[in-house]
């Protein structure tokens, strides 16, 4: 009987809290923070990392093909910057390529406010997660979201993030160049708001 009473109800979830820094933040406030990274605009911003399930390769074969195609942007990689060294080292990168690829080491938490503010989109092509705080984060920041498509991923965003296939590089790909034709679009950013 107790355990009854205390049971909870299937459908009631409590989800992760939303820290309040990740806010709006002014574009010129933005560059200051960030001026010492040296990073330069428009950027996409993925967090990366050893966790397979991160899908850190995939994430930087998608983004260095979307950077092939477009001269005019920048990829902001966090947490991985003596590991992606090494792994272009193995991949066939042109120098132009690799002199827009910005590879972070750790980046305090206090900075990702102002990292996901001034990124034009997070790429966040998980394979799995159990919730996925970054691209909440990111929403609260009116950044848009290109997310893998597992199962806790998609529930969170509620149709607010663009949804792809983690596993195909074109998927991520097709997923970057359609966050480029929103630009930004006011009623998609609203629908994480």
């Amino acid at each position: 009987r107790m355990i009854q009473e205390h049971a909870l109800d299937v459908g009631s979830y409590i989800y992760n809290g939303l820290n309040k820094k990740f806010k709006v933040i002014p574009e010129k406030d933005c560059h200051e923070a960030l001026s010492a990274f040296e990073i330069k605009y428009p950027f996409i911003l993925h967090l990366g990392n050893k966790d397979p399930k991160k899908n850190t390769i995939r994430a930087l074969q998608a983004i260095i093909s979307f950077l092939s195609s477009n001269q005019d942007y920048y990829s902001v990689i966090v947490d991985y910057q003596e590991e992606g060294k090494v792994l272009l080292e193995n991949l066939v990168v042109t120098e132009d390529i690799k002199d827009r690829l910005i590879l972070l080491d750790f980046v305090p938490q206090s900075v990702m406010p102002y990292l996901y503010n001034a990124a034009h989109v997070l790429l966040y092509p998980s394979i799995q997660e159990s919730f996925g705080i970054p691209q909440i984060e990111a929403m609260a920041c009116e950044t848009i979201v290109v997310s893998g498509n597992c199962a806790a991923l998609n529930e969170v965003t509620k149709g607010a993030a663009i949804h792809v296939d983690p596993l195909d590089i074109d998927s991520l790909l097709k997923g970057l160049n359609e966050a480029k034709t929103l630009n930004n679009s006011k009623e998609f950013i609203e629908r994480g708001a």
